[in-house]
């Protein structure tokens, strides 16, 4: 009985318990697999971070492979993580490109909008500069049409106008009739283009 009681003594003193580092690896692993960036972006190197971490926890008494493990174990969650970064930094990466080529068009296209209204505008202050040109033809025209009519001729001194069949009676203020048409036109004009 004393033999049966040492041995369980015995073999409770040297029991075996998780390896040293063992919960430290684990921590990283659940930290890798709870963070929603990079869970899902490395599936085999998770899958093989979890088993190297399995491995490790298994209890041993030999410390050299446990540590050896733990080691290995420890090595497998950092490439796991590394492949999932890069996994996430290469999305990022290419999301940015997008949308900065997003932004280039946008860019590029106000810029072609801006043009098209300028030019809208451009074509219509043309389009108005010719308006007011051929009203200024048409107003030339009837000057001219207008100065025929008056008989003016131009000077050195200016418009000179001889009004003919101007005619007055001796003595007498009232002009004839046939002499009012000719001041009516003599009349629209200066009061048309007072200049």
């Amino acid at each position: 009985m004393l033999v049966a009681g040492v041995m369980t003594l015995s073999a409770c003193s040297s029991a075996v318990v998780k390896p040293d580092g063992s919960y430290a690896v684990r921590q990283k692993l659940t930290a890798l697999q709870a963070d929603p960036n990079l869970s899902n972006r490395a599936v085999l190197p998770v899958q093989q971070a979890e088993a190297a971490v399995l491995a490790a926890e298994q209890p041993t008494k030999d410390l050299a492979l446990a540590s050896y493990r733990v080691k290995l174990a420890d090595k497998k969650v950092e490439i796991a993580k590394a492949v999932a970064q890069t996994s996430y930094l290469d999305e990022q990466y290419k999301t940015l490109g997008a949308q900065q080529a997003d932004a280039r068009l946008d860019s590029r296209t106000q810029e072609a909008d801006s043009a098209r209204y300028d030019a809208k505008l451009a074509r219509q202050d043309a389009t108005a500069a010719e308006a007011e040109s051929e009203l200024a033809k048409q107003q030339a025209l009837e000057l001219q049409q207008q100065i025929a009519e008056l008989n003016a001729k131009e000077t050195e001194r200016g418009w000179v106008v001889t009004l003919g069949d101007v005619l007055f009676d001796t003595g007498r203020a009232e002009l004839k009739e046939g002499s009012l048409n000719n001041l009516s036109k003599l009349s629209a004009f200066l009061n048309r283009y007072q200049d």
